[in-house]
């Protein structure tokens, strides 16, 4: 889920196909991302900054159990 929209097909084309999810999330102005890791792809690492870990991940269970969301902490 970016910025409270659901992906659409640029986002398919774009971020998953093309593999260039940091300018689709700079052209977009993407200010919040939401996710269900703990950690963002190495990429985004100086782009965004993690607000809170809404869900930890159960006893024993990876991060991919977890809730995260991130804003925007760079300008583009």
């Amino acid at each position: 889920m970016l910025d409270g929209l659901a992906n659409d097909a640029a986002f398919y084309r774009r971020a998953l196909l093309a593999g260039e999810l940091r300018g689709y999330l700079r052209d977009e102005h993407i200010g919040w991302l939401a996710g269900v890791v703990c950690e963002l792809p190495p990429e985004l690492d100086h782009d965004y900054a993690r607000v809170r870990l809404l869900r930890e991940p159960e006893h024993g269970h990876t991060c991919d159990d977890a809730m995260t969301l991130w804003q925007r902490s760079v300008v583009p």
